[in-house]
């Protein structure tokens, strides 16, 4: 009994570390019937794992995939939910904004350049690319820019996209305030309509 424990536990790892090394882009890695297939090579060539039962064996392939799948399923089920609230938050807010606000401006993010890699090439390498990812993930799941947007353009009057907004800025010494915008521009872009009201 300890053998065919030691020879599913062995089985079992090896099917670990071949989907440990699959990452977004690379081929899939194998499934039940490969693996079996992989299996019976493994142990024409391997006496110790041969010594074993082969639907033993098996069995502890068959198990990973069982867990795999249901790894899966709770990870689609908790993405669902995040995708859910982030609805019923653009609603709430965009419903607020549109009962208490006369006039509504969104600034104009670019949300792809945000959003956008810093792996960078082979010859130049990026840097943080993890933290960036993590970045990235947490801006995307706020839902940003057209969900709120499309959403307070439909309920509110008057909505309106601006390239910039003039934030005011508090300096750390004399904690003076001041409304000028961060970034210079010689010409203020002209705000555009967004959606259209609902009558």
């Amino acid at each position: 009994m300890p053998g065919h424990c030691a020879h599913a536990r062995y089985v079992w790892d090896l099917a670990v570390e071949q989907h440990s090394h699959w990452y977004k882009g690379r081929k899939a890695a194998p499934g039940f019937a490969e693996q079996c297939r992989q299996l019976t090579e493994a142990r024409r060539d391997n006496e110790w794992l041969a010594a074993g039962n082969a639907d033993v064996q098996q069995q502890a392939l068959k198990d990973f995939g069982k867990a795999r799948t249901a790894e899966y399923a709770k990870v689609a089920t908790l993405k669902a939910r995040e995708a859910d609230r982030r609805e019923d938050w653009c609603e709430k807010t965009s419903t607020m904004l549109a009962r208490t606000c006369d006039l509504v401006r969104f600034e104009k993010l670019n949300i792809r350049n945000m959003t956008a890699s810093a792996r960078g090439t082979v010859d130049e390498p990026g840097e943080k690319v993890r933290q960036k990812a993590g970045l990235n993930r947490v801006i995307l799941a706020q839902g940003w820019g057209l969900v709120l947007r499309r959403r307070t353009g439909h309920k509110a009057p008057d909505v309106w996209r601006t390239s910039r907004l003039r934030t005011p800025v508090v300096f750390s010494r004399c904690r003076r305030v001041t409304t000028a915008t961060v970034r210079s521009s010689a010409r203020e872009p002209q705000p555009t309509r967004v959606g259209t009201p609902l009558s």
